[in-house]
């Protein structure tokens, strides 16, 4: 049976367009159909205008046809997240604080998309400022459920097939989670790796932007296009040193001789805190891996990585704060209650207690690295479980947030599902830098649970 043009993968559809089996304007309506079709239940979007869509497709037909072959995501839209500047459509931030609002210029994330022939599919929904307070976005796989937060419109929208790959940020873990609680593939890259210019901060010394897949090869596809160093992100002073491209052609070729990885199961002391059905999807995981080839070890890591959880929360309250403070002062009626506490919480942070914790963010980042000395990844769990039901929650971080506190990449992939039909999935994390490195064990570890896990066909019950 033909697959329909909206359930091609960004890969699928790129190399379609490239060999011109498909047009780009052919594609293009497919999505905008399931679009359509789905739009009413799910709430993807804060902002989506087809008009300037189909526009900006056929504007890409007056570039000769020598451009058009240099540019890897010629007409595949992407949906970016609202707390994203684009040059067209309205980046309100969740909140209305600041509806209607049209920004200035686009964010850099945004340039490198259309430089490379990307389209800006529409605005996706957040959480107001990526914090707590929902937006109107359900689960695909049960309407009753949350997609996760704070990309919420992203991840649901690659799940629900509206579109190939989005662009999401995290703070904590609002690119993991929501993707396992969507049965996507969530890529969040090493802090900085991809420049944060023009995307509304949470917490700048938190804050990731990453994409959302369907695949393991399409997220470092799109991100190979997105990497670069803008200046902002690693200043002269900055203790980390400037992220190495992600060059596609080395990293696609490597797969052909990838060994089988050196992995460690991760359990943290959080690990009670998780699911039966997820501790058992991590677990039948990382014996399944073991008996693909894969070396599979234990990693406990050291006492001085349980204050990781307060050292993160120290540092997002008070940085919060600081950017919300006038907006929480002057027009409190304007932003969500969880917004207003955020901004409270911070400004009772001493500023001792807060320098304090930079201090040990960098401390931790280094000594992550000699713990993971031998090791390709670590392997566990990327939330407690299923998406909980209903909206006002959006899930907990707490499996997400070393990975971001320590500015580590993580990836999220799809492996399993719990007894009430919900995706379940696992997570793998390395050291600061290793991305590239983290994508091949992932890639590998993908075609090693396609043995075990079956993705199911996504049935809107609408």
């Amino acid at each position: 049976m033909k697959k329909a043009l909206y359930e091609l993968s960004l890969m699928q559809a790129q190399q379609l367009i490239a060999n011109r089996d498909i047009t780009k304007e052919d594609y293009l309506e497919g999505i905008l159909s399931r679009i359509a079709d789905v739009e009413p239940y799910l709430h993807l979007f804060a902002d989506f205008d087809p008009h300037v869509l189909r526009r900006d497709c056929s504007s890409l037909n007056s570039v000769s046809s020598t451009v058009q072959s240099n540019k890897p995501l010629l007409g595949i839209p992407i949906g970016v997240k609202d707390i994203i500047d684009t040059r067209q459509l309205k980046t309100q931030r969740g909140s209305r604080a600041f509806k209607g609002r049209i920004a200035p210029k686009a964010a850099s994330v945004v340039q490198s998309i259309e430089e490379h022939g990307g389209l800006v599919l529409g605005k996706t929904v957040t959480t107001e400022f990526a914090w707590r307070s929902p937006g109107l976005t359900r689960n695909p796989w049960n309407l009753a459920h949350t997609p996760g937060g704070s990309s919420s419109g992203s991840a649901a929208g690659v799940a629900s097939r509206c579109m190939p790959a989005a662009i999401g940020t995290q703070t904590l873990g609002s690119i993991i989670r929501p993707a396992a609680f969507c049965g996507v593939v969530g890529f969040k890259p090493s802090f900085g790796t991809i420049p944060r210019t023009g995307v509304y901060p949470l917490s700048p010394s938190l804050d990731h932007i990453g994409v959302f897949t369907r695949s393991v090869e399409d997220a470092a596809y799109l991100t190979s296009f997105l990497i670069k160093n803008d200046g902002v992100d690693f200043p002269h002073h900055s203790p980390l040193p400037i992220p190495s491209p992600l060059n596609w052609s080395n990293w696609s070729d490597a797969q052909k001789n990838m060994r089988p990885p050196k992995i460690a199961l991760l359990k943290t002391s959080k690990w009670a805190r998780v699911s039966v059905e997820q501790q058992q999807l991590i677990e039948k995981t990382a014996l399944h891996l073991s008996q693909s080839g894969a070396d599979v070890s234990v990693l406990d890591l050291p006492p001085s990585f349980d204050c990781i959880w307060d050292m993160a929360d120290t540092i997002q309250f008070a940085e919060a704060a600081e950017i919300n403070e006038l907006l929480a002062l002057e027009e409190p009626c304007r932003i969500s209650s969880l917004t207003q506490t955020l901004v409270k919480k911070g400004l009772n942070i001493p500023m001792l207690e807060y320098v304090k914790a930079k201090r040990k963010q960098q401390e931790l980042i280094a000594e992550f690295t000699q713990c993971l000395r031998g090791i390709d990844a670590v392997l566990t769990a990327p939330a407690l479980g299923e998406a909980p039901k209903g909206l006002e929650d959006t899930g907990d971080a707490v499996f997400c947030t070393p990975f971001t506190f320590l500015g580590a990449p993580a990836i999220t992939l799809p492996a399993g599902y719990s007894s009430n039909g919900l995706p379940l999935g696992i997570q793998l994390a390395n050291d600061w830098g290793s991305d590239a490195k983290l994508l091949s064990v992932a890639a590998w570890v993908e075609k090693a649970l396609n043995k075990i896990y079956t993705p199911r066909n996504l049935e809107l019950k609408l």
